[in-house]
């Protein structure tokens, strides 16, 4: 793996992981926490929203950052169509960042002067709109995860069929190996070099060992292996005129009666049956 593929996969898991984070946060405040916002008294609410933005605004604000930067460092480092996804994903991270610093912010300031003093008589309207707020920074961080995992999955589907012909040619069954097992190259160099043919007497001095007389890890290998069939040609072993089964034929034929035993060609065969 090169150092610019280590890179992008680096990137691209941290900007699955910290949009991934950034739409949970969001989908769990809008799910949970506003519909318990609702439904306690407003100085009950007022209170509990200004507490909770003291932190909520520091983790937020950060998660935020770090998925725009990742996500856009990502769209730097790929192209086609993954530079296109994550280019969006990391716009949509901007979005996100851009309505909570231009309409929550805002109205988070207002709450916090309301759990101090009193709330106005409108403040039904400015808590609705946070409501609005909250839930279009909530869309857009789920449609930038949503883009994201995406662009993994459509990596991880181009990257499964060069791995299958990678193994496919690094395994390929090789002829001549007993049972059609898949030998590599390297494979079927070194089991050629291990598994010489030896005497049996050699074989068993060589695997056995002082103790018990058991065979050695080597002795043990070699003995597995059986040796490649040789296919050679065998000959006959007859000499012309001496083949029993052509000297039968010959004698029982009409036609070796009337000739002589000169006229007998090669293989007993008579030559007018010819």
């Amino acid at each position: 793996m090169t150092a610019v593929h280590a890179r992008t996969r680096l990137l691209k898991a941290l900007a699955v992981f910290s949009t991934g984070l950034l739409a949970g946060a969001f989908g769990y405040g809008a799910a949970n926490l506003v519909p318990a916002f609702n439904s306690v008294p407003i100085g009950m609410r007022l209170d509990f929203h200004a507490e909770l933005m003291k932190t909520n605004g520091i983790t937020m604000q950060a998660t935020m950052a770090v998925s725009a930067l990742s996500a856009l460092a990502l769209a730097a480092s790929v192209h086609g169509r993954a530079r296109l996804l994550a280019g969006a994903a990391g716009l949509l991270t901007v979005s996100s960042f851009l309505i909570t610093r231009f309409g929550n912010v805002p109205i988070n300031g207002r709450i916090k002067q309301w759990a101090a003093t009193a709330p106005p008589p409108d403040h039904a309207e400015f808590l609705r709109r946070w409501e609005l707020f909250n839930d279009a920074r909530t869309v857009t961080a789920a449609l930038a995860f949503g883009l994201l995992v995406v662009l993994a999955l459509a990596a991880s589907r181009r990257r499964r069929p060069a791995a299958r012909r990678a193994y496919r040619q690094a395994h390929t069954v090789l002829p001549g190996w007993p049972g059609g097992r898949s030998r590599t190259p390297q494979s079927r160099a070194t089991a050629s070099t291990t598994t010489s043919p030896r005497p049996p007497s050699a074989e068993g001095s060589a695997g056995a060992d002082a103790s018990g007389g058991r065979c050695s890890p080597r002795a043990s290998l070699t003995s597995t292996h059986t040796r490649r069939p040789s296919y050679r040609r065998t000959t006959s072993k007859f000499r012309p005129g001496t083949c029993p089964c052509t000297t039968a034929l010959a004698a029982s034929s009409p036609i070796t009666s009337s000739t002589s035993s000169a006229s007998v060609q090669p293989y007993g065969i008579p030559q007018a049956a010819i």
